[in-house]
């Protein structure tokens, strides 16, 4: 979560997205517009964040759970 009115891609996001190997990398925000950064990398308004993580959870590049 960050708490900034235009949040910014840092040092750390980078490194994280590199070392973890994300698809992709969240940035929650207060504010009330979401967009992209650059590529993998999206700002959501924190408004969005439920319907933004729901379409991550049914999204087809998403491998399925086995049960244990």
């Amino acid at each position: 979560m960050k708490y900034a009115d235009a949040p910014r891609m840092t040092k750390s996001m980078a490194i994280a997205l590199q070392d973890l190997k994300l698809d992709r990398l969240l940035i929650v925000y207060p504010g009330d517009v979401s967009y992209p950064l650059r590529p993998g990398v999206e700002v959501v308004a924190i408004r969005d964040l439920e319907a933004r993580l729901g379409a991550l959870w049914r999204s087809p590049r998403r491998a399925p759970r086995r049960a244990r």
